[in-house]
C-alpha cells in the first residue's frame, strides 16, 4: 500500500511541481483525497514518473552529496535541515572564510518541453529536500530529514510510516528494510526484506 502511495504522490508532485494557492487548494481538497484513495485502493500495477516529468537523469548526477541533521534542544526548540550540493564539490565556490561550498542544483532545473514544471526565469527551482518537523498538540516532537535525491520523499514516508502507523521505536524505524521507486514499474527493495515478503509483493 505504501509502494502504491508513493507512485501516486510522485505523480501528483510531478504534474504540480510548484502549484499556486488555488491550485493547492484543488490538490488538497476532500474530493481529490478521495479520488486518489480510490485509485490506492483499486489494486493491480501501476507505473509512471518517480523524479521528474522526463525520465532522463540530470547531466552529471552524481550521488552522496547530501547530508541531513535534526537536532531538539531541553527548550523544547526543534531544527531540521537537509543540505546538498548536487554534485561533487557542487559549483565549485566556496564562501570566503568560511568552508562552505555552494551547490550547483541548477542543473536539475526541468528543462524538457512540454513538462508543466519548465524552468522560467525568476521562478522557483522545485527540490526534492524535505526536513520535517511533526508536531503534536501544536508543539514539535519529532524532527526528521534523510539524503538521497529523490528517493528523499520516499524513505521519510516510509520511516514516518513505519513509526506513527506501525509503531516502531524511531531508530527502528529509520533502520527498517526500505523500497526505492524508479520511473516506470521498477521497484528496488532491499535485500534484507525476507524472501517470502518479496514473493508475496510479486504476487
Amino acid at each position: 500500500l505504501v509502494i502504491r502511495a508513493t507512485r501516486i504522490a510522485a505523480g501528483v508532485r510531478i504534474a504540480d511541481n510548484m502549484p499556486d494557492e488555488t491550485r493547492l487548494r484543488a490538490i488538497l481538497s476532500d474530493e481529490n483525497v478521495r479520488r486518489l484513495q480510490d485509485r490506492l485502493r483499486a489494486g493491480g500495477g501501476m507505473e509512471g514518473p518517480t523524479e521528474q516529468w522526463t525520465s532522463e537523469p540530470p547531466p552529471g548526477a552524481d550521488p552522496g552529496h547530501t547530508t541531513s541533521f535534526s537536532i531538539a534542544d531541553h527548550e523544547g526548540n526543534f531544527v531540521c535541515i537537509t543540505q546538498s550540493l548536487g554534485s561533487v564539490f557542487g559549483s565549485g565556490v566556496a564562501v570566503p572564510g568560511t568552508g562552505v561550498l555552494l551547490n550547483n542544483f541548477l542543473y536539475w532545473a526541468d528543462v524538457q518541453p512540454g513538462s508543466p514544471n519548465l524552468a522560467k526565469p525568476g521562478q522557483p527551482l522545485a527540490m526534492c529536500m524535505a526536513p520535517s518537523i511533526s508536531t503534536r498538540d501544536g508543539e514539535p516532537c519529532l524532527a526528521l530529514g534523510t539524503p538521497g535525491s529523490y528517493g528523499i520523499l520516499q524513505t521519510q514516508a516510509q520511516a514516518l510510516v513505519s513509526h506513527l502507523d506501525f509503531g516502531l521505536g524511531l531508530q527502528t524505524a529509520i533502520d527498517a528494510p526500505r523500497a526505492r521507486l524508479w520511473d516506470g514499474r521498477l521497484v528496488e527493495i532491499e535485500n534484507r526484506v525476507a524472501p517470502e515478503v518479496l514473493v508475496a509483493l510479486r504476487e
